[in-house]
């Protein structure tokens, strides 16, 4: 059996061949023009312009892939398929995003409105539930704003609520006509606001009876029917103006004042209220006229002291070295300190003092205060001076310096 290799000659051989029926052919024989050296040289040359040539066609190919390769890659770095993009509704920003940025906020953002709403069976449910009462059954029901009209009539009325938004609507079209259906009652009843109210008073102080009246008549503006929700009126606070005030709270009915023209008269001789010093008056009321309820706290009112607790006394002299003096004062039961002092000169400076002339009445409880002076001189003119001290205030020397001569 001949070897793979003896066949291949023998092939080629054969192939060498001119004539398939010419058996021999020389070797190297110049008259022969088809000799096997010829045939063998014109065949290796016929192969070797073959694999040329198929080189040739490789190289080519094998530019022209590589050119086309390029064209793919710079075509792919050129164009974006789905390029960045501003999105300010959902970025909130104007920056550029890229589409996989986008779309997780989106998802981010839809879970947080899930989360807000309930999920779709849940929002269904609450339409199917919604509907029970903002479709058929109150969309015919008269308007109470217009009770010519059904619900469903009224402007922007959703008849058939399949969404949540339609329900939302219906809402708060019932609630503005309740509102406006209240307003229109309160404007037919003459009174459509607070603003028709008007609350202030005036105060005069009496300080003799320690007493204080308050007027409203000629400065509220009440409408007719309005009345104090609590009877007994609104909450007066009056406080004075001592060094660590005194407070007082009493009720007036601001209804009834406003019908009185003598006035409310809140009696302070219970009370440690100074009327010598500056008052404070704060009052809060509340009225309504069973369709509407008003109410408020007037400005606080600041007034400031009509009366002094500073008087001339009644100095007589006793004798040649002597004199008595009697004051009468207006109010007791005060906080304030008297002191009376004798002098030589109507100035009252220090150095004119007369000695152990000094006397001292804190709070009194009596409306006389005696004071009597002796060891003096005869027929000499004194000058007697009065201080008083306000609730704990720092004592202020009264104007009148009241002159006395001993016999």
């Amino acid at each position: 059996m001949a070897t793979p290799k003896i066949d291949i000659l023998v092939n080629l051989l054969q192939q060498l061949q001119p004539d398939p029926a010419t058996t021999t052919v020389p070797l190297n024989d110049a008259d022969q023009p088809l000799d096997y050296s010829r045939l063998i040289g014109n065949k290796v040359i016929d192969h070797d312009n073959s694999i040329g040539q198929l080189t040739s066609s490789l190289n080519s190919l094998y530019s022209a892939i590589t050119i086309l390769q390029g064209n793919v890659t710079n075509l792919y770095g050129a164009v974006n398929p789905v390029p960045d993009f501003a999105f300010y509704d959902i970025m909130g920003d104007y920056l550029l995003h890229s589409i996989e940025e986008i779309t997780l906020e989106i998802g981010d953002q839809l879970v947080t409105l899930r989360t807000a709403t309930g999920d779709s069976t849940g929002l269904i449910e609450a339409i199917d539930y919604q509907n029970q009462l903002y479709s058929s059954p109150l969309a015919s029901q008269p308007s109470l704003s217009s009770p010519t009209d059904t619900m469903a009539d009224l402007p922007g009325w959703a008849t058939d609520t399949n969404f949540v938004s339609d329900t939302l609507k219906n809402m708060w079209i019932t609630v503005n006509d309740m509102r406006l259906a209240t307003s229109n009652y309160l404007t037919y009843r003459g009174v459509s606001s607070c603003s028709a109210i008007d609350i202030d008073y005036s105060v005069v102080v009496n300080v003799p009876n320690q007493s204080i009246t308050l007027f409203f008549v000629g400065n509220s503006t009440i409408p007719e029917g309005f009345v104090d929700v609590n009877s007994i009126g609104g909450s007066l606070t009056i406080t004075d103006g001592s060094t660590t005030p005194n407070v007082f709270t009493t009720f007036v009915n601001v209804s009834q004042a406003n019908n009185n023209t003598s006035g409310v008269t809140i009696n302070l001789s219970g009370t440690n209220i100074n009327l010598y010093t500056t008052l404070s008056l704060s009052l809060v009321y509340n009225l309504t006229n069973n369709d509407l309820t008003c109410g408020g706290t007037v400005p606080t009112k600041t007034i400031s002291p009509i009366a002094t607790p500073c008087v001339n006394g009644n100095i007589v002299p006793t004798s040649t070295t002597s004199f008595t003096a009697s004051y009468f004062l207006q109010v007791v039961n005060q906080i304030i300190t008297y002191t009376f002092e004798t002098f030589t000169n109507v100035r009252c400076e220090p150095e004119d003092a007369v000695a152990e002339t000094v006397l001292t009445v804190t709070n009194p409880t009596t409306n006389i205060i005696n004071y009597s002076v002796s060891r003096l001189t005869e027929a000499t003119t004194y000058y007697v001076k009065m201080t008083v001290a306000i609730g704990g205030n720092p004592a202020t020397d009264c104007p009148n310096i009241q002159s006395i001569t001993t016999l």
